[in-house]
């Protein structure tokens, strides 16, 4: 039976991680809800509520939609690098 590398499942919670934190931090710095936040985005709110859980993996169409929001860049909202 295949298993998933360790380090890979490690990887995939620590972006998991960084985006929940990511996405909270910028709505605490907006003043945003986050239903406010979700409607900008164009997500659903429960969606949203369980990514900045890190109970759901966002897609990439929902990287796009969360960047297109906020306007942070996708990779910035994973790594952090940025300050928006």
């Amino acid at each position: 039976m295949y298993k998933e590398p360790k380090l890979k499942i490690e990887t995939d919670k620590k972006s998991r991680r960084r985006l929940s934190k990511n996405l909270i931090d910028y709505r605490k710095r907006q003043n945003l809800s986050r239903e406010r936040l979700a409607l900008d985005c164009e997500v659903d709110v429960k969606y949203l509520s369980r990514i900045e859980n890190c109970t759901a993996n966002a897609s990439l169409d929902v990287l796009d939609k969360l960047s297109d929001g906020t306007g942070i860049s996708q990779g910035d909202l994973i790594t952090g690098t940025s300050q928006a």
